[in-house]
């Protein structure tokens, strides 16, 4: 604020939100000027993973105007948990719309790596294993699993996800991004007995027979 062409900011006063001049003892025309700015504000956005900030943007915007923030995290072993718009929290939305903007503002996105389940199916006379003590996998993760038959016994089909593939030894789980089933196709070994008279007369019964 200018008084007859002097800056006079430090006279000013504020009454109820308002910025006030008190002129006392006027004894002739003066020339007031003010300058008026718009006021700003600080719109911030933090994406948060176990408590560390991983990601964050500020926007200043003016006051009044509109905004939009967006909570989608891009990567798709990614979830959204949480959001808090100014310290509380708020339903999670894929993007928040900010109208007639007249404070600061603060979203903050918690988000968590996406966790999966293999459930290994029993099986008789099969042993199914990782080598680890969980089943239980971060997105992205990969994972081998092997068949160990007991004796006598091999893996005619694995079954993953309810689908017969060839049997193998083992099978790999690569950049897990689901949860899983395995199990597999056990069969017996069968051997034939071939019988024959080889002197003599008589006869043997069965002639041949499969037997395990």
């Amino acid at each position: 604020v200018w008084l007859d062409g002097q800056c006079v900011n430090h006279l000013l006063d504020t009454i109820d939100q308002h910025i006030v001049l008190k002129l006392n003892d006027i004894r002739s025309d003066f020339t007031l000027q003010a300058q008026f700015v718009v006021e700003t504000y600080m719109v911030q956005r933090q994406v948060i993973e176990n408590g560390i900030v991983v990601e964050e943007e500020y926007t200043e915007v003016l006051c009044g105007t509109d905004t939009l923030l967006s909570a989608f995290w891009p990567d798709d072993c990614y979830s959204v948990e949480r959001v808090r718009y100014n310290g509380t929290d708020t339903v999670v939305l894929d993007a928040y719309s900010f109208n007639n903007i007249h404070q600061n503002i603060l979203l903050q996105i918690e988000i968590k790596k996406n966790r999966y389940h293999i459930d290994v199916q029993s099986v008789v006379n099969c042993e199914i294993s990782s080598g680890t003590l969980s089943n239980d996998y971060e997105c992205g993760d990969n994972a081998t699993y092997v068949f160990t038959p007991a004796e006598g016994y091999y893996v005619q089909n694995i079954v993953v996800d309810g689908v017969q593939l060839p049997a193998d030894d083992h099978y790999d789980f690569v950049g897990i991004h689901a949860d899983h089933t395995i199990s597999a196709v056990v069969a017996q070994y069968m051997y034939q007995l071939q019988c024959e008279v080889i002197s003599g007369e008589g006869s043997v019964e069965p002639e041949s027979a499969m037997l395990p």
